[in-house]
C-alpha cells in the first residue's frame, strides 16, 4: 500500500473532469452498439489529474495558465472542438491577464 492507496487502485476525484470525460467519449467505438466500459474506464483513468496542494497568489496564476495550456494540448492532441481549443484558449488569456496585473 502506497500513500494509504492500496496496489491495484488509485485516487479519483468525486466528480470526473473535463479531461475525464473527453477520454471517455473518445474511447468509445463509432457506430457500435458494443460498448466495452472497461475500455471507457481505462481511458477515463488515464485522464486522472495528480491531487496538489492548493496554490495561492501569483503561483496559482501560474498554475492556471499551465493548467489551460494542458488543456489546449490535451484537446487539440484528441481533435477536440475548435470551442473546445477555444475555451482553454481563452482560459490562458484571462491567467496571463491576472499574471500582468500583479
Amino acid at each position: 500500500m502506497s500513500g494509504g492507496v492500496p496496489a491495484g487502485w488509485v485516487l479519483v476525484p468525486i466528480e470526473p473532469t473535463e479531461a475525464m470525460r473527453d477520454d471517455g467519449i473518445w474511447a468509445l467505438p463509432a457506430h457500435s452498439y458494443n460498448v466495452d466500459v472497461g475500455v471507457i474506464w481505462s481511458a477515463m483513468l488515464s485522464a486522472v489529474p495528480t491531487p496538489t496542494p492548493p496554490i495561492e497568489g501569483r503561483d496559482a496564476d501560474v498554475d492556471r495558465v499551465d493548467h489551460a495550456i494542458e488543456m489546449v494540448l490535451h484537446h487539440s492532441s484528441l481533435n477536440g472542438t475548435i470551442e473546445q481549443i477555444e475555451q482553454a484558449a481563452r482560459q490562458i488569456r484571462a491567467a496571463l491577464q491576472a499574471l500582468g496585473e500583479r
